[in-house]
Formats: C-alpha cells, sequence, structure tokens
C-alpha cells in the first residue's frame, strides 16, 4: 500500500555500497547467521538485508541467506526453477547519503539447489517470461534511472521494452504465461481507477483496462484470464479483486462485493490454491478464504496471545499447504482441506514477499 512506485518501501540506510549491473557478476555467498547483527554507514546501524530459508518438510528454518540491503515483497520462481528477487538498497541518491554509500535497488538469483545468491542488475518490479525478466526500474532520487527493459536471464544482456516515461506512475508488472503478454499497472492518487496497459513481446501497445484502487499486481489462471488485485487505501476498506476475462476482453466488478454484500477491507495479496482462493488483508488483519468466483468460505482474525492484531502482508501455495508472512516476524501455514493454520514458525523481522522452490521457502525480511 505503497504511495509511490519508487517508494517501494521506506528502505534503510546503507550496509555496503553496491555497484549498479556490469558485465561481471557480482556473486554474494550465503552464511548460516541470524540476521540480526547489522553493518553501518556514518552513525546509523541497520540489518534487512537477509533472505530466510525454510524446509516445507519439516517447517523449520535452516538459514538466513545474506542478500543486497532490504529484500522486500518482488520475489518469484522463474521458469528455471531459480529464485529471482528485488532489494530495494537505501534510496540511492538521498542527501543524507554520501554516493560512495548508495546502494541501488537490485535484483539477484538464488541457486535453490545450492543456495548461492548472484547479483544481476537493476530493477524495481520484475515479471518472468522463460529467459526474460521484464523490468521497471527508477530509484526515487535519481529519476535519470527510469526505465523498462528486458533482461535476458541467459546472455545477462539488457535491451529496451518501453518508454516508461509514457506512464507517471507505473505500479507493477506480470506476464501471461499463456500468451506471452506484459501487463504494466498505472496508479493515480485523485481517486480515480487505476489503469493496467497490455503490451505484446514487443513493446507494442495492444489493449488497456481500468482496474480499481491502488492496483498491485494480477494473478493469472492458465489461459482464460486472471485476477487483479487492487489493495486499496489505507485503513480505506476500499480493496477489491476482479476478474479479468481475456476472451470477452472485459473486467468484473469486485468479486467480494457481488459475492458477499460488503467490502473485504484491503488485499494486500492473494494466491489461488486447487478450488480456492486465499487473501491476506493487512491492515483488516485477516486471512480470507474464497471459492473463485469471490464467495467467503471462512475469515480467520489473526491476534497474538495478547489479542494485538497481527498484520499477514505475502502469500503462496507449496505442497499442499498455504504459507503467508506477517508483521509479527511469523510465516503460517494453512491447510487447504481444512481451511485451518496448522503451524507458525518463527523466522525474523518483517517478513514481506516468498516464494517455493526446491522444497523450501524464500522469505524476504526486509527489517523495515
Amino acid at each position: 500500500m505503497r504511495k509511490n512506485w519508487f517508494r517501494a518501501v521506506l528502505m534503510a540506510v546503507a550496509v555496503c555500497c553496491f555497484t549498479a549491473c556490469d558485465e561481471d557478476e557480482n556473486s554474494i555467498n550465503q552464511n548460516g547467521n541470524n540476521g540480526q547483527d547489522g553493518d553501518s554507514v556514518g552513525n546509523i546501524e541497520y540489518v534487512g538485508k537477509y533472505i530466510a530459508v525454510v524446509d516445507v518438510s519439516t517447517f523449520t528454518k535452516t538459514k538466513d541467506i545474506e542478500v543486497v540491503l532490504n529484500p522486500y515483497n518482488q520475489i518469484l520462481t522463474g521458469a528455471d526453477n531459480k529464485v529471482y528477487f528485488v532489494s530495494n538498497g537505501n534510496y540511492a541518491g538521498s542527501d543524507w547519503l554520501e554516493e560512495k554509500d548508495y546502494i541501488y535497488q537490485t535484483l539477484q538469483c538464488i541457486d535453490p539447489v545450492t543456495d548461492e545468491v548472484t547479483s544481476l542488475c537493476n530493477a524495481t518490479y520484475i515479471a518472468n517470461s522463460d529467459d526474460k525478466m521484464y523490468i521497471l526500474y527508477s530509484e526515487y532520487y535519481l529519476p535519470q534511472t527510469k526505465r523498462a527493459f528486458v533482461f535476458n536471464l541467459r546472455t545477462k544482456e539488457e535491451s529496451d521494452f518501453i518508454d516508461i516515461n509514457s506512464l507517471p506512475n507505473p505500479q507493477f508488472i506480470a506476464t501471461d504465461p499463456s500468451t506471452g503478454n506484459i501487463y504494466i499497472g498505472n496508479t493515480y492518487y485523485d481517486g480515480s481507477f487505476n489503469d493496467i496497459y497490455v503490451y505484446n513481446e514487443n513493446g507494442e501497445k495492444i489493449n488497456e483496462l481500468e482496474a480499481g484502487y491502488y492496483t498491485t499486481n494480477m494473478r493469472f489462471m492458465e489461459s482464460s484470464g486472471a485476477y487483479i488485485i487492487n489493495t486499496g487505501g489505507w485503513n480505506a476498506n476500499n480493496g477489491s479483486i476482479m476478474w479479468y476475462d481475456k476472451a470477452n476482453n472485459t473486467v468484473s466488478p469486485d468479486l467480494y462485493m457481488t459475492a458477499n454484500g460488503k467490502g473485504i477491507g484491503d488485499v494486500q495479496d492473494l494466491c489461488v490454491y486447487g478450488s480456492k482462493m486465499y487473501v491476506t488483508s493487512t491492515t483488516s488483519s485477516k486471512l480470507v478464504i474464497l471459492d473463485l468466483q469471490g464467495k467467503e468460505l471462512k475469515s480467520i482474525s489473526l491476534a497474538d496471545e495478547n489479542s494485538q492484531p497481527i498484520s499477514p502482508r505475502y502469500i503462496t501455495p507449496a505442497n499442499g499447504h498455504v504459507y503467508f508472512t506477517a508483521y509479527d516476524g511469523t510465516v503460517s501455514r494453512v491447510d487447504t482441506t481444512t481451511m485451518e493454520i496448522t503451524g507458525k514458525l518463527n523466522v525474523g523481522k518483517y517478513p514481506e514477499g516468498l516464494t517455493y522452490a526446491n522444497g523450501k521457502l524464500y522469505v524476504c525480511l526486509s527489517n523495515q
């Protein structure tokens, strides 16, 4: 629910200097510490530079992998079964940093067999299609860096995609696995619905869709269409889930409102597993389970032992379960048959995005 795509997260200040992408990949070795030791710039100390690894079969945390500062919500398992994620760095270009201390937003790759990390190039938002990574990039304090390009994961070469300056506030990028088309969301802050622009692989605009308030992603369902995630305003109860029907080129009204006669609150993230949809609501402190038409099957209020609300964040399916992060430093496991939370694991401060690969969950620890 951030208010500007360049402000993807309130980033911590520098751990170390990161040099932007060049021909030599910068390999970062994984380590086994607990992620609580920080580095410093000047008199300020920050951590938030780890990916937690969870063994799904035993539901135990096995290690923390050190990465570039501030991994956040951009994390996915690519077509090559490797883990790709973005670290947001430290607001490179801000006046409280010297240039030598800039840490740029950085796309990295984890080999899930060895857990070795490699830095690839600069990135803010990412979407994968085969051996291509479609990237939106801009540093908030360095507007001249703003661009949209394609990074070839095989050759490590970059090529221009579209003129991103034609979009005032691009908010996400997604790819349709059945067509290869690319979807870019554009956010307005005047109360208007957001737009989604559709491009083919050559960067030609082929369609335009109207979505909801603060649209943050899409979840494609094979060849039929996609669920559109409209996060909504903070505490505004105007989040929504829409269905994009590709065959008819239509976007539905809010599925939840239509099926249940009420608002869902905010929609931070969602995933689909089998015949159910699982939705995290951060400010509403709940996990909502729906059928695929948006009818509520169960709503689980989330609170700690002191009855204080817990804010869930991002969610992913894996091996017959669904897993979600929460701001109490945990990952929770949901049984998709009983719709009950069957486990809760401490992973580190402020877990955000997560993905599944090679029997393991990889969880971004932003420590913001």
